[in-house]
């Protein structure tokens, strides 16, 4: 083998390694093209591209800005130098750098998005849309894109879009997560949660993390569907069985269900595994409220209280208990820390206002 074909055999194989993410050997296969040939184009823009997969943007900069000063009609260079710039804060000359590359290769995708994510970082949102959109129709699978179009319309509050970008990624790779965690996202936030169930389970079946596998359950019971829920977070728990979050999570199904034998050690187990997270503790002192251990429910609920000074739900119970034995007054106090603490939770804001009522007109009741 030549010297000529050994380095690009070097650079080659280091290419191949940084697109499998084998980054040790990518790097070792760079630096042996560069001991041949220092000056090697393709070799420096591949060292820029594996600083930059490493978010080291100065270093990238340095070698990609190499490259460019020995032949500044390498059209490579300037969307990597685009991506450089717009992560070290230089929007515009990042911007600048963009539309070279657009100029350059007008007819590859990579150039077209690094210019919408340049444009985007200034603000430009309707350019930076239309570079996203030229990305797309040059390459239909290239998903990245789809995800950061999507971003920008979710933020603008145009989550039909969203969805029709979205779902097409999926269709054109069922593998790629972000797009389906964000598509679980935005049907929960339109209440379609068996379309956020769906998204939810493919992730979980693929992943089978203990995580997605909550997210699934909480999709789960978002949807009436409590036997698959359980499965979801019992397979978490198998995963992970020091996974308090799952252990909470299963508790409380158990708990909505009026399945006390079950949920009360679960939510036992969660609230040892995580002696800090209130929720469990919320959970726990409702159960022993509701079956008749009273005593011991207020004081875990005031557990819960000085765990989260803040989250309206302990207060809520606790005020439901005074009510129910006649402590009127601190009743009155608690309920109306919940109703001040309950923010977006319109429900439980209600139910506080609700009680408020109930114990001003002398009604009070527990449900």
């Amino acid at each position: 083998m030549t010297p000529v074909a050994a380095t690009e055999a070097h650079v080659w194989l280091g290419k191949i390694n940084l697109a499998m993410v084998r980054t040790n050997q990518a790097r070792e296969h760079i630096e042996a093209a560069l001991h041949r040939e220092p000056n090697n184009l393709g070799a420096l823009v591949l060292r820029g591209q594996y600083h930059i997969f490493r978010n080291e943007y100065e270093e990238a900069l340095a070698s990609i800005e190499t490259a460019r000063a020995l032949d500044p009609s390498l059209a490579d260079v300037y969307p990597n130098l685009s991506t450089c710039y717009r992560e070290l804060g230089r929007r515009e000359e990042a911007v600048e750098y963009a539309r070279k590359g657009v100029e350059l290769l007008p007819a590859k995708a990579h150039a077209h998005f690094a210019l919408a994510l340049a444009l985007g970082a200034t603000g430009r949102i309707a350019d930076s849309l239309r570079e996203a959109a030229a990305t797309i129709r040059l390459a239909p699978d290239h998903l990245p894109a789809y995800l950061y179009a999507g971003e920008i319309n979710r933020k603008a509050g145009q989550t039909d879009v969203v969805i029709e970008l979205y779902e097409a990624g999926v269709r054109l790779n069922p593998w790629f997560q972000p797009l389906r965690e964000t598509l679980v996202e935005v049907y929960i936030e339109r209440d379609d949660y068996e379309h956020a169930l769906h998204h939810a389970l493919e992730v979980a079946l693929r992943d089978g993390a203990p995580r997605t596998l909550n997210v699934a359950g909480y999709c789960a019971r978002l949807a009436n569907q409590a036997g698959v829920a359980e499965s979801a977070f019992r397979s978490a728990i198998v995963r992970n069985p020091e996974n308090w979050l799952s252990c909470f999570l299963l508790g409380d199904l158990y708990l909505d269900a009026g399945d006390y034998a079950r949920a009360e050690p679960a939510l036992r187990r969660s609230a040892e595994l995580n002696p800090q997270a209130w929720q469990p503790r919320n959970a726990l002192g409702t159960l022993l409220m509701r079956s008749g251990r009273a005593a011991e429910g207020e004081q875990v609920l005031r557990q819960a209280m000085e765990l989260a000074p803040s989250a309206p739900a302990p207060p809520l119970q606790l005020a439901r208990r005074f009510a129910a034995t006649g402590r009127k007054t601190e009743a009155m106090i608690l309920a109306y820390k919940a109703f001040e603490h309950a923010g977006p939770d319109v429900d439980l804001r209600e139910e506080a206002s609700r009680l408020l009522r109930a114990l001003s007109d002398g009604t009070e009741t527990v449900h």
